[in-house]
């Protein structure tokens, strides 16, 4: 029988979010073995398969090791749902509205947003960077597949 995982509770306060949203859906599943959500993101229909998450990387995302990028969190949160017989596009039930979010959200907008939370905060994340140059116009993208946090035991 596979090990349970065991959720961090020393996660980095602007990472609680994502990694609590995760691991509702994780309990939600009934916390199943790792390679059961791989095998899910496997099954996963071709529309939904932006990226891709191997059975290492779902565990250090899981215990908030590793952070992937937004399409492999993307995928572990669709396979989460997809056991737990969930749609992610049904609405959030908790009505955290505000004057700049006044629409319903759905469980799919709930990961992006958290994400976004990662990504705009103030840690020290080690990026490697390419730049493209032409003219006035710069375009900046990754060059590494994860996202590895300073603040992370890796």
């Amino acid at each position: 029988m596979p090990r349970r995982l065991s959720k961090r509770i020393d996660v980095p306060a602007n990472h609680e979010q994502l990694i609590d949203m995760l691991w509702r859906f994780y309990i939600a599943a009934n916390d199943p073995p790792i390679r059961e959500i791989a095998r899910a993101i496997e099954e996963l229909d071709e529309t939904q398969l932006k990226g891709t998450a191997n059975h290492e990387t779902i565990r250090r995302t899981l215990i908030a090791t590793t952070l992937p990028t937004w399409p492999a969190v993307e995928v572990i949160f669709l396979a989460l749902c997809q056991i737990a017989d969930i749609d992610p596009d049904d609405i959030e039930p908790d009505g955290e509205y505000d004057r700049w979010n006044t629409q319903p959200r759905s469980h799919r907008d709930r990961p992006r947003t958290c994400f976004g939370v990662v990504l705009n905060s103030d840690l020290d994340i080690n990026l490697i960077w390419i730049e493209t140059s032409v003219g006035e116009d710069r375009e900046c993208r990754l060059s590494s597949s994860y996202l590895r946090c300073a603040d992370f035991p890796v």
